[in-house]
């Protein structure tokens, strides 16, 4: 069964609290630099409500499902099984 609306609703703690559609299509930069942008203007203002580190509002990098094995490894391996 499928959940209808999961790549455009929910925000992904593994992409930094985007939506897998707005990291699909580029769109998850724009959206951490406003929130940056408006984090950094609230703990300016009201320092007394943060008792610690904001979330990380940087851009992910690389992102996988299924991380693809290194080359280098599998053609080591691939050399001690011969």
């Amino acid at each position: 069964m499928r959940k209808v609306g999961y790549n455009n609703q929910h925000l992904h703690s593994g992409l930094n609290f985007v939506t897998p559609n707005q990291r699909h299509n580029g769109n998850d930069k724009a959206q951490l630099a406003q929130r940056k942008k408006v984090v950094e203007t609230a703990t300016t203002k009201h320092p007394e409500r943060w008792s610690g580190k904001t979330r990380n509002c940087e851009p992910k990098g690389d992102v996988y499902i299924n991380k693809p094995a290194d080359e280098a490894k599998a053609k080591d391996s691939q050399n001690k099984a011969a």
